[in-house]
């Protein structure tokens, strides 16, 4: 059986699983909405029209995907979301997905936390591979993941279907769990 903590430390954040509540999706739904400029592009199928949304797509969707998300806390903020969008267990590969508020983008927020849901992606849940995938001008996620020595795989090309209907291409980088045993 899988050990999934209730809380990951990473320095001055906390990592805490996401709980099933109406209080966390209310959380979620108001800094969606408060950018929702921006936090499009973390939501190719559109923005949350209310907290509701938010509970049955996060906790309630049927979905083939497992993810694990966990929130990303500084003391008790709530700050943004960083985990594990689509994990394939017969093949041992996960997807990191990640997402800050506006007024932390920037901050260094992601590179904080990331280290640690790496060693938990590999150690804990035993994947074989980790992968990123952005939009390809998303420049910030890119940048995360070259920091972290993340391989570019490809362009995803006409990948992603915006809700103004523009298709997008995708960039996917990726790091093999003995990449990731050479740099610690």
């Amino acid at each position: 059986m899988m050990y999934c903590p209730d809380v990951i430390s990473a320095g001055k954040y906390q990592l805490k699983l996401v709980p099933a509540t109406f209080e966390m999706a209310q959380q979620i739904f108001d800094i969606y909405n408060s950018d929702s400029e921006n936090m499009i592009f973390w939501m190719p199928n559109g923005l949350y029209q209310t907290p509701e949304d938010v509970f049955v797509d996060y906790f309630k969707r049927p979905t083939r995907k497992q993810f694990l998300m966990y929130g990303i806390f500084r003391e008790n903020e709530f700050l943004g979301e960083i985990g594990f969008s689509d994990i394939t267990w017969n093949t041992r590969v996960a997807e990191i997905g990640y997402w800050v508020k506006k007024s932390e983008r920037g901050q260094g927020v992601i590179s904080a936390v990331l280290p640690e849901i790496e060693k938990f992606g590999f150690e804990e849940l035993g994947v074989r591979k980790l992968v990123i995938t952005s939009d390809v001008e998303n420049k910030a996620s890119r940048a995360v993941a070259e920091k972290f020595n993340y391989v570019q795989e490809g362009i995803l090309r006409a990948e992603g279907v915006w809700p103004n209907g523009s298709v997008r291409d995708k960039i996917r980088y990726s790091k093999l769990k003995s990449e990731w045993e050479k740099e610690k």
